[in-house]
């Protein structure tokens, strides 16, 4: 039994809640995104309707955050994976994988740079940095219902944070330099910089350019190689293709 159905069955045997919303209310604090929310509203002696009015407003907002940090997330991942797939391949194909991979490291440092500055200006925390330590306690639970959401919109913008947010959280609970790791290879340098920061605003400290210094180096040297060893297999299977034909 959890801490908000306990608090149910409390407020029940006190006979401050009729059985009917009793059962309302577990529901209430089964289904609703904020349940630590019903819980603190239980204690507080709320009854039934002030109980559902409030988590209805709760739950409508943190949908809409839902919603900022899923485009955001998905509208970054498309451009990020054209620029380490396609573009980095077409790079190398074309210039070579040392003069390729150069140019395209010096554009990553540029690109996720700008991006850095201006999410920390912004303060607009599309990433869900600043919900990062939460998610970390309950992120199982918000994971499973973000993916089962009734709204076919919101399960489709979800799907690439809830995963990245769930491949993180196991990253973060193993060690921080796992955690490094997966933000500099899954990720890019401004992600990977953004969460180890822990916060959005504020000036950038030595730390945190060190850390994205760093996270360009790790997840540079990935992209190169993952895409050079793609790329020497292409070219193995095209003469390959070529001499079979002939």
């Amino acid at each position: 039994m959890s801490a908000c159905e306990m608090a149910v069955e409390n407020q029940g045997e006190r006979g401050g809640v009729s059985p009917t919303a009793l059962s309302k209310i577990k529901v209430l604090c089964y289904n609703t995104l904020r349940p630590k929310k019903v819980f603190r509203l239980i204690r507080k002696g709320k009854n039934l309707a002030q109980i559902e009015r409030r988590c209805s407003v709760s739950t409508e907002k943190f949908v809409k955050r839902l919603l900022q940090v899923g485009t955001g997330w998905s509208l970054y991942s498309a451009w990020a994976w054209i620029y380490d797939n396609p573009l980095w391949l077409a790079a190398i194909g074309w210039l070579g994988i040392g003069t390729g991979s150069a140019i395209l490291t010096l554009g990553a440092i540029a690109n996720n740079f700008v991006f850095l500055v201006l999410y920390q200006r912004n303060e607009s925390d599309w990433l869900g940095v600043n919900g990062f330590e939460r998610l970390k306690e309950d992120g199982d639970r918000w994971a499973q219902k973000a993916q089962s959401h009734a709204n076919l919109l919101i399960r489709t913008l979800l799907w690439v944070p809830v995963t990245f947010f769930r491949l993180l959280v196991w990253a973060v609970r193993k060690n921080n330099i796992l955690a490094f790791v997966v933000l500099s290879i899954h990720g890019d340098s401004f992600i990977t910089t953004a969460f180890l920061r822990g916060r959005v605003g504020g000036m950038l400290t030595a730390k945190d350019y060190a850390t994205f210094l760093a996270s360009t180096a790790t997840g540079c040297a990935y992209w190169s190689f993952r895409n050079g060893a793609i790329l020497i297999l292409l070219k193995g299977g095209w003469e390959i293709g070529k001499q079979l034909m002939h």
